[in-house]
């Protein structure tokens, strides 16, 4: 899974937890030893490419029939996911990763751009969309989309006032690299490059803000003389909106495959990993509070 222009079309609703709910961990440490993590069934799809569990509860992304639809999960007796009626559908390539606002009624989401870049190929950008009695509807775009360039992988703070993001516009450092932009009175601010202490000549992707300020992301960054697969990364916030001090997690988490998507709520760490041969989601329990 190391070329990341083939998972730009994953669907991954993200609704933001509460503050405070993330267990406890000291800010220069690795997270506490963690459970072997056992794959999680999931029914109601040929390919699970994205969960997440949150205030506004659990949403699962599938692959099924020839397009991608997102929906609201509902863990059965068995302990199994089964996905819900489909929230949102599209054709490969056109729809991806949304994350969702504290008040669960607005999100933002990776679609494909309407106009063709001038090398004739449709990039990702960023649109916010509101759900009402119908369903969800895009609304507006996010004012730094541009043709030639993409924009995805969003991720929003607890607030829902900093979005984090991936994109492979001019000047980064690789790839795709990781950019962050503020909610301010007259709209989003410009993004921002989060430098070297986050990205890498490599890319840099899939993006999780945790409650207390923790940037989780994966990066093909290559390492310990390993292929350039995607590894979990965690960062450790300085100025607010800014992080530092990246480190790779440890077992059990990284793998020789490809790992990406952490997230984390109080009882559970999530993440999704192709060790087993194919994309397929993985839970752990979390550790207890100090």
């Amino acid at each position: 899974m190391n070329d990341l222009s083939a998972k730009t079309f994953f669907l991954l609703l993200v609704p933001s937890l509460p503050a405070g709910t993330l267990p406890a961990q000291q800010s220069h440490e690795q997270p506490p030893a963690f459970a072997e993590p056992q794959v999680l069934e999931v029914r109601g799809g040929e390919g699970v490419y994205a969960l997440h569990l949150g205030a506004s509860g659990c949403w699962l992304s599938v692959q099924q029939e020839g397009t991608e639809k997102v929906g609201q999960g509902h863990w059965t007796a068995e302990g199994t996911l089964t996905r819900g009626p489909a929230l949102w559908a599209a054709e490969p390539g056109r729809a991806g990763a949304l994350a969702v606002f504290p008040a669960g009624g607005r999100c933002v989401l990776t679609h494909s751009q309407e106009a063709p870049s001038s090398r004739g190929i449709v990039e990702l950008g960023l649109y916010f969309a509101e759900r009402d009695s119908a369903g969800w509807s895009l609304t507006e775009a996010f004012p730094f989309n541009d043709p030639e360039f993409s924009n995805l992988h969003p991720a929003l703070s607890s607030d829902g006032r900093t979005l984090v993001f991936a994109s492979n516009r001019p000047g980064g450092f690789g790839g795709f690299d990781l950019y962050v932009s503020f909610l301010r009175p007259n709209g989003w601010s410009r993004p921002v490059n989060l430098g070297p202490e986050v990205n890498s000549p490599a890319n840099e992707a899939y993006p999780f803000l945790a409650p207390d300020g923790k940037l989780y992301f994966a990066s093909d960054a290559p390492r310990n003389a390993q292929p350039p697969n995607f590894d979990l990364y965690f960062a450790i916030p300085t100025d607010p909106g800014f992080w530092a001090e990246k480190r790779p997690l440890g077992p059990p988490f990284n793998s020789p495959a490809d790992d990406f998507n952490f997230l984390t709520t109080p009882t559970h760490t999530f993440f999704i990993s192709n060790r087993a041969g194919s994309d397929r989601l993985f839970r752990t329990e979390a550790p207890p509070e100090d």
